[in-house]
């Protein structure tokens, strides 16, 4: 039997090779790969048949679990804009150092902070949405499937936390890991 992280690879790694149909290469841009939209939603078919088998969904409650995503989703990525732009302006701020605007770098951070309880809030709505339909042990294991592929996809674009010096894994030495001081 296979392990969660086992079918959430599997599925990473068929959505990477999946062969393109001629319409999708169309609609694609020049090199002929499929746009943003005929990926995206290549993955939330590949992602929908995954959760209906590990959270053994019925039709309706996949049904409603759809709803339930689009409603959320479109806030979720509201705020994920508003937080990156927050960040990128608090990074011009901070490289600044002695010459930072100290007042707008204080506004910034407490933006920070209502985003972070903007995210909160709507994590908790969307649980309270989810428990109509789905078992706490349902939402839990959607919750994993969900924070999992957020990792996978992360690391896909690189976003993976870079060491405390700044330098991403391996660095300069060609990819290889550096073993541990001794």
């Amino acid at each position: 039997m296979m392990t969660h992280s086992v079918k959430l690879g599997l599925l990473a790694a068929t959505l990477a090779v999946m062969p393109v149909t001629t319409g999708e290469a169309q609609r694609g841009d020049r090199a002929g790969r499929p746009n943003r939209e005929v990926l995206e939603q290549r993955v939330r078919q590949q992602l929908a048949m995954l959760l209906k088998t590990q959270l053994r969904l019925e039709d309706e409650q996949m049904r409603q679990l759809s709803e339930v995503n689009q409603r959320f989703d479109a806030q979720r990525r509201a705020l994920i804009r508003r937080d990156m732009e927050l960040r990128r302006a608090l990074r011009q701020e901070v490289v600044r150092r002695d010459s930072a605007d100290q007042s707008r770098v204080e506004q910034l951070l407490a933006d920070q902070f209502r985003i972070e309880r903007e995210r909160f809030d709507l994590n908790q709505a969307e649980q309270r949405e989810l428990a109509r339909f789905l078992s706490p042990v349902q939402r839990a294991q959607y919750l994993a499937v969900q924070e999992q592929m957020r990792r996978y996809m992360d690391n896909l674009r690189g976003r993976g936390m870079p060491p405390m010096d700044g330098n991403r894994a391996g660095g300069d030495s060609g990819g290889r890991r550096r073993p541990p001081p001794a």
